[in-house]
């Protein structure tokens, strides 16, 4: 699924979003959240300034 917040104009010094976001996640253990943080320009173009990938599960063994 995927999940994209209102933009926050004049929001990028010290972001802050206030959003909760529920998913309903089938199987935890090998599921991943992914972040990705863009910046708006004075053009209403799109640039990736950041971006995360958090594992939800615990596993014992790596995945490959």
């Amino acid at each position: 699924a995927r999940y994209k917040t209102k933009t926050v104009p004049d929001n990028g010094l010290c972001p802050v979003w206030n959003e909760e976001v529920k998913f309903h996640i089938i199987n935890p253990d090998l599921a991943c959240v992914k972040f990705i943080v863009q910046d708006v320009d004075m053009f209403g173009d799109s640039n990736i300034i950041g971006q995360n990938v958090i594992p939800l599960g615990e596993r014992d063994e790596p995945t490959m």
